[in-house]
């Protein structure tokens, strides 16, 4: 008898997950990312962040293995994996890439003549990341929408 737990896409995201949650106890506290928003300053562990995204994939993981039998289709799921995948991957870039010029001149949002150009005046690496994880996200809602074809699908039968 052999044990066949890596059998289907999803179940790699587990993996993934607790591999992500191993690393926390490998990363040093004081390593961590500055987030400014307007007039407040935000300070995040890298650990804190490898957790909420190792907590999301065991999230995801678990619930594709309670909703399998009514899944739509094995082609969004793939795409749904891969482009989590994705996102994981370009959150851990971004977040050890550590010289990313944020601003494309840092007196663009002084000197703006009144016109609030909010994307146009970061730097092209940011403006990249942005469309990357939005779209990435955006995938994200495969997951719902292939559960809701799969209940129609039965229902229909």
């Amino acid at each position: 008898m052999t044990f066949n737990f890596l059998k289907s896409v999803y179940d790699y995201l587990s993996l993934l997950g607790i591999l992500l949650f191993s690393l926390t106890f490998l990363i040093d506290k004081n390593q961590c990312v500055d987030i400014h928003v307007h007039d407040t300053y935000y300070v995040i562990a890298f650990r804190h962040i490898f957790r909420i995204l190792s907590f999301l994939l065991i999230f995801i993981w678990i619930l594709y293995k309670l909703v399998d039998s009514i899944l739509f289709s094995k082609q969004l799921i793939k795409i749904h994996v891969y482009a989590t995948y994705l996102f994981i991957g370009l959150v851990i870039s971004l977040i050890y890439w550590k010289d990313i010029p944020i601003y494309k001149n840092q007196f663009a949002i002084v000197w703006s003549n009144g016109f609030w150009d909010y994307f146009g005046i970061f730097s092209t690496e940011i403006q990249m990341y942005a469309i990357c994880i939005l779209v990435t996200i955006s995938f994200q809602i495969l997951l719902p929408i292939n559960i809701i074809l799969g209940i129609m699908k039965r229902i229909r039968k």
